[in-house]
């Protein structure tokens, strides 16, 4: 099952800028403190008209899988489908970016984000902080 994410607004004219497995790790608080699962989630942005969605990873031990992410956006003017997926890897209590996808800052979407892990699926319902 794949989780969703919805926002509203006026305008839905997606552009996506940034493809597949962004391999920028950022450490924050949450990183320092002792997980017991793995987080997922996708934070947002804005910035200079701009919104953009991460699908992000926070875990306790180092591990590797797959994602996949698609925003669905409409507006007036028509509808796009944006999709990504691949392997990823992310280093034990780093917050990791996997995907990256632009929007218009006002547009509307629904976001689907999941991992696979060990043969497993987890949706990523989490609504994380910005994570730095």
């Amino acid at each position: 099952m794949m989780t969703k994410f919805a926002r509203n607004s006026a305008l839905a004219l997606p552009l996506l800028l940034g493809i597949g497995m962004a391999a920028a790790a950022a450490t924050s608080g949450m990183a320092n403190s002792p997980a017991a699962t793995v987080q997922c989630g996708v934070t947002t942005t804005t910035n200079n008209g701009m919104l953009t969605l991460a699908g992000t990873i926070l875990s306790p031990r180092a591990l590797s899988g797959s994602y996949t992410v698609a925003v669905q956006s409409k507006s007036n003017g028509g509808s796009s489908n944006l999709s990504q997926g691949g392997a990823f890897t992310v280093a034990a209590n780093q917050s990791t970016t996997i995907g990256i996808m632009m929007l218009n800052a006002d547009a509307r979407y629904t976001v689907n984000f999941q991992i696979t892990v060990d043969g497993k699926t987890q949706p990523c319902d989490d609504t994380l902080p910005i994570v730095r």
